[in-house]
C-alpha cells in the first residue's frame, strides 16, 4: 500500500525547528518541533508517497528517525483524514488537453474519490442551456473547455452583427447562420468529442422543452430574474417552471445574479428567490432595470458573471465540494466589487410552484 498526503496539503520548512504542514483549501495548519532536519525529508518523501508499512524499517534507519516516531507521526496524520492509502505511487497525468484541470480537481481528492474519478463525474453529465445568446454561448464554450461530453443547446435566433462582441462562440463567419448550428461548429473544434445537439426552437411553454430534459443533469437558465407575474410567461418563468415539473436540477443566472441552484423540493426555486428578493427589498423590476440599460451590454461583466455560473455549477456536476449557490445566491456588483455579497436562501415551503412538485428521495447529481 501507497501512503501519501492528500494533494491540497504542502510540506515546508516554517521558522526555526519547526515543519508545517498546510493547505491552504481547508485552511489549516500543523506544525511539528524537531531539530532533526530528516523530519522535514520524512515528510517530504509523504507528499510522494512511500510504501507503508513494509518500508517503515527502511525509512527509520534512512532518516535517523525512530520506527515508534515515524508512526506516530503518520497515526496523527491518519486521525486528521489528511493521508491517502493509494496501491500505487500517484503519477502525473499524461500531456492531453485535461490534464491541467485534473491536476486541479486532485486538489479536492479524498480517501473514496480521486481527481481522475472527479474528472469524470464532471465529464460525463448531460446539461441543457436555453438561450445561446451573450450568456449562453459564454456558458456552452465554458462547459466545451471543461470537456462535459453531452451538451444540448436551444436558440431559434440567427447570428447577427451585433452580436459578434460579446458572443463569444460566433465570428463574422457565422453571420446569417443558425446559432444552434454556429455553436455545434465552435464546440466540436475545442473537442471533437462532445455531443452537441442543437435545437432550433422558440420556447413559449414548459411543455416545449420537456422532451429535452429526459437524460439531463443540470438546466442552464441565463434569464437572470423577474418579477413573478411577468416571469410565468417569459423565458426565465418558463425554463424555471419546466426544470421544476420535470424535478431537474436548474441554475439561474444573469446579470448581477449566479443561484441559487434549484434542487426541486430541496433548495429554493425560481420562484422562491423571487419572493426572498421581494420580502428583502431587492428590487429585480425588468421594466425599470430596462429603462436605463436597453440593449446595452458589454463582454467582460457577461464573462464574469457566466464564469462564476459555470464554477459553481461543476462543484455541484463534479462532485468536487459543495457548490455555495445550493444554499443561496451571489450578488456580483462589477462596479463596486465591495458592494457584491452572499445572500443565504431557504426553501419556501409555502412555494406554489416547487413543493407541489417536490420528491423526497430526489438525489443531487453530486450525492
Amino acid at each position: 500500500m501507497i501512503l501519501r498526503f492528500q494533494s491540497s496539503w504542502v510540506v515546508k520548512k516554517g521558522v526555526k525547528d519547526i515543519v508545517e504542514v498546510s493547505s491552504s483549501l481547508k485552511m489549516k495548519k500543523y506544525e511539528i518541533m524537531s531539530k532533526n532536519p530528516f523530519v522535514y525529508i520524512f515528510l517530504k518523501s509523504l507528499s510522494e508517497g512511500i510504501k507503508y508499512p513494509e518500508d517503515l524499517p527502511d525509512i527509520a534507519k534512512k532518516y535517523c528517525l525512530k520506527e515508534k516516531f515515524v508512526n506516530s507521526l503518520i497515526s496523527k496524520f491518519k486521525s486528521y483524514g489528511i493521508l491517502i492509502e493509494d496501491e500505487k505511487i500517484i503519477s502525473p497525468p499524461l500531456d492531453t488537453i485535461y490534464d491541467r484541470q485534473i491536476r486541479f480537481f486532485r486538489t479536492f481528492e479524498h480517501q473514496t474519490l480521486s481527481g481522475e474519478q472527479i474528472n469524470d463525474n464532471l465529464q460525463n453529465r448531460t446539461i441543457l442551456i436555453v438561450g445561446l445568446g451573450g450568456y449562453g454561448s459564454w456558458t456552452g464554450l465554458l462547459c466545451a473547455r471543461m470537456g462535459i461530453r453531452n451538451i444540448i443547446g436551444v436558440d431559434f435566433d440567427s447570428v447577427e452583427i451585433t452580436n459578434l462582441h460579446r458572443q463569444i462562440l460566433y465570428d463574422r463567419g457565422d453571420l446569417g447562420s443558425l446559432k444552434v448550428n454556429a455553436c455545434k461548429k465552435k464546440i466540436n473544434e475545442a473537442d471533437p468529442e462532445i455531443n452537441f445537439t442543437g435545437h432550433c426552437l422558440k420556447v413559449t411553454a414548459p411543455e416545449d422543452l420537456y422532451p429535452l430534459m429526459d437524460e439531463v443533469d443540470l438546466v442552464f437558465n441565463p434569464f437572470s430574474y423577474i418579477p413573478e407575474k411577468k416571469a410565468l410567461n417569459h423565458p426565465a418563468g418558463i425554463l424555471a417552471q419546466a426544470a421544476i415539473i420535470k424535478r431537474k436540477p436548474c441554475l439561474t443566472f444573469g446579470g448581477s445574479w449566479i443561484g441559487p441552484l434549484t434542487i426541486p423540493g430541496k433548495t429554493p426555486c425560481y420562484f422562491c428567490t423571487i419572493k426572498a428578493l421581494e420580502l428583502k427589498n431587492i428590487n429585480i423590476d425588468h421594466d425599470l432595470r430596462s429603462q436605463h440599460i436597453q440593449k446595452r451590454a458589454f463582454a467582460p461583466p457577461i464573462a464574469a458573471c457566466c464564469s462564476l455560473a459555470v464554477y459553481e455549477a461543476s462543484r455541484f456536476l463534479s462532485g468536487s465540494d459543495d457548490s455555495q449557490v445550493l444554499k443561496g445566491m451571489i450578488q456580483l456588483d462589477i462596479f463596486s466589487f465591495s458592494n457584491s455579497r452572499f445572500l443565504p436562501l431557504e426553501l419556501n415551503l409555502d412555494c406554489a410552484f416547487c413543493i407541489p412538485h417536490a420528491q423526497d428521495n430526489f438525489k443531487g447529481t453530486h450525492e
